[in-house]
């Protein structure tokens, strides 16, 4: 096992407990280690990006991050797609992983799901962020359609694994992507796709704990909502016009990539609405109450709204609502009272987000 910390990167000590480490983006496997390396070409601030792969040269790709080469059987070259050998080669590792993602709010473990060892490592990983206190979401990337057979069993079996080490999932198929896209989409495009939702997805999540606001949600807020929340939605929308905030709000609730139908029963929720200093307070609440005609009445709802100075004349929302614990005992038919916060653990019956969409505005994106 080999890490290594690249200078000026914000994995550095003193950083990764301050702002920029509040957020870890953990690529974990080929799929995610390309993942990372699109983030860093992006420039995004105020994250921390680690890769993670048992392949030395998988990892070159991802200079610009904190590198750790896991360890065990795999020497260096890979698991040639054995989930076993992906799953040693993190528990070899476990030190530098604890170390990687210490510190933090909220780690995004990112994987593909066809085995070796974004399958096979990645909910260890989870589990390891867990242990240090970090809520685990994890966001698992799904084969292609025509990629059945092993690799599709082993995506199966990836997902299932994954779902249960994190806090939250997010599961992209990439055959939804590819119609939201386009109809004749290159593969060489459709596998940039993801990366692409996934940078959607940290910066949506950095404006809900990080970015400047003028009404907070608050970092605790998002552990809250994140933690043991049962099956959730997380969407995104771009707005622009007259009402960019009450069209951006129509564009996260109308998502193709997001399961809204949650909104009808969750019993949590927190929304950001982000805008330029024209940002009018008729608008904002035109958009909350097309949120709120949505959920449940008894549904706690959590608001922030915020500057973002290259939103003048736009707005973006950032919506994640989940069941939560009462809402999914309520429907089990446990009574509604007062439940006691649970103890963080991380073993595998502290389930969460066992099947969280991702919905953006793919074509803005791309």
């Amino acid at each position: 096992m080999h890490t290594e910390s690249k200078a000026g990167d914000s994995s550095d000590a003193a950083r990764a407990h301050g702002a920029a480490g509040r957020l870890v983006v953990v690529g974990v496997g080929g799929a995610g280690v390309n993942a990372v390396a699109h983030l860093a070409d992006h420039g995004l601030g105020g994250v921390r990006l680690v890769a993670m792969d048992t392949s030395a040269q998988s990892l070159a790709r991802a200079a610009a991050a904190r590198r750790v080469l896991l360890g065990g059987a795999a020497r260096g070259l890979g698991t040639g797609g054995r989930s076993a050998t992906g799953l040693a080669a993190a528990r070899a590792a476990l030190d530098a992983i604890r170390e990687a993602v210490a510190g933090a709010d909220v780690a995004l473990v990112v994987a593909g799901l066809a085995g070796g060892t974004g399958g096979g490592a990645a909910p260890e990983v989870a589990r390891a962020a867990r242990s240090e206190g970090v809520v685990a979401m994890g966001f698992g990337i799904e084969p292609f359609a025509f990629e059945n057979g092993a690799r599709r069993r082993a995506a199966d079996a990836a997902r299932s694994a994954l779902a249960a080490a994190c806090d939250a999932t997010v599961c992209l198929e990439t055959a939804r992507a590819e119609v939201v896209a386009a109809d004749a989409l290159p593969l060489d495009v459709a596998l940039r796709v993801a990366d692409d939702v996934l940078r959607q997805a940290v910066e949506g999540l950095l404006a809900l704990t990080a970015a400047p606001s003028w009404v907070d949600v608050g970092r605790a807020t998002v552990r809250h909502v994140l933690t043991d929340a049962g099956p959730s939605c997380l969407a995104l929308g771009l707005g622009r016009g007259g009402s960019p905030a009450e069209a951006a709000m129509r564009a996260a609730l109308a998502s193709p990539l997001a399961d809204m139908r949650l909104l009808a029963e969750a019993g949590r929720a927190m929304v950001h609405v982000a805008g330029g200093r024209d940002l009018a307070v008729r608008d904002v609440e035109q958009a909350l109450c097309l949120l709120r005609a949505r959920l449940p009445v008894c549904c706690e709802v959590s608001v922030g709204c915020g500057l973002a100075p290259s939103l003048q004349g736009a707005a973006q929302v950032t919506l994640i609502a989940s069941r939560g614990r009462s809402a999914r005992q309520a429907a089990e038919g446990v009574g509604r009272g007062a439940e006691p916060r649970r103890e963080r653990s991380h073993d595998a019956g502290h389930s969460a987000l066992r099947s969280l969409w991702l919905g953006v505005p793919i074509r803005e994106a791309v």
